[in-house]
């Protein structure tokens, strides 16, 4: 496993792909905005995108999710206490950045202590 570290969005959020150098599968941990850098190193690595992990549901971690996902979709995990902040451009913090507020409504929520096999 190999893990990339970008540092994107107006905050300087830390963004992570982790991927398989053999197999070329990814996921990528919290998707700021904006993400091309992000969605430019999956294409150039010929990385295949699996899911993508959430560490919490603010906007300086979700706003990047449309990008990422414009040309593939996969499963997005937050933890369950979050998922009605994703729904929620005031509760995101997003509705400061972007009229109307940023919202992702298909969001998986996990709870603690469950496993993910990515």
């Amino acid at each position: 496993m190999r893990i990339k570290k970008f540092v994107i969005g107006m905050v300087g959020t830390n963004c992570y792909v982790v991927y398989n150098e053999n197999t070329k599968e990814c996921f990528v941990v919290d998707p700021a905005a904006p993400s091309a850098p992000l969605v430019e190193f999956i294409q150039t690595e010929g990385l295949q995108l699996q899911g993508i992990l959430l560490t919490h549901g603010h906007f300086d971690h979700i706003m990047g999710l449309s990008d990422v996902m414009e040309d593939v979709k996969v499963p997005v995990y937050v933890e369950e206490a979050d998922l009605p902040m994703m729904t929620d451009g005031e509760s995101n913090l997003s509705s400061t950045y972007v009229r109307g507020g940023y919202r992702f409504e298909e969001a998986v929520p996990v709870s603690d202590g469950q496993q993910l096999e990515i």
